[in-house]
């Protein structure tokens, strides 16, 4: 299960920026983008797990920043953890209305943004076992749906244009 939570939190909503950035920057460079951005995430992600496995206590981010960098460095991973909760909520918010109106239609927009932020919200009630069983069965989902769209788009090759296919040097960064 804790790998569950684990790919949840690093997956997040930005698997839904991917085909935007591959048809910006194009085939090659996507390609490039994506297994830097995978070796680095990973990378972080093992030190982490490897310093909570290290440490044997049951320490969050926040009370490893105050073990190992004192009272100061775990303010700062505090404040970090909510302004980053705030931006995430912000981002699932924004990317829930072009999804809801794909299911419900136009209508009733502020109603969907405050179910879903309510829905969301909810999730903070959940122990930790919970949580990760929940995003266990999320993110397997988001697997199946991207396998989906991947199986249903190999005879769809044509929709890749040249400009895809080659780098483009105005979206490096």
């Amino acid at each position: 299960m804790p790998t569950g939570l684990l790919a949840g939190t690093i997956i997040g909503a930005g698997v839904f920026a991917l085909p935007y950035i591959f048809n910006a920057v194009g085939l090659s460079a996507g390609i490039f983008y994506l297994i830097l951005g995978a070796a680095a995430y990973s990378a972080i992600h093992l030190m982490y797990a490897d310093l909570v496995v290290e440490t044997g206590n049951n320490r969050r981010f926040v009370g490893l920043a105050e073990l190992y960098l004192g009272k100061g460095a775990s303010m700062l991973g505090l404040l970090m953890a909510v302004v980053q909760m705030v931006f995430v909520m912000t981002i699932y918010l924004a990317l829930s209305v072009s999804f809801l109106n794909l299911v419900f239609g136009d209508d009733f927009t502020i109603y969907k943004i405050a179910a879903f932020w309510v829905f969301g919200s909810l999730a903070i009630f959940l122990r930790a076992k919970r949580l990760a069983f929940l995003e266990t069965l999320i993110s397997w989902g988001m697997i199946a749906i991207i396998a989906i769209i991947f199986v249903v788009g190999l005879n769809r090759t044509e929709a890749l244009s040249g400009a895809a296919l080659d780098f483009n040097l105005s979206y490096f960064l």
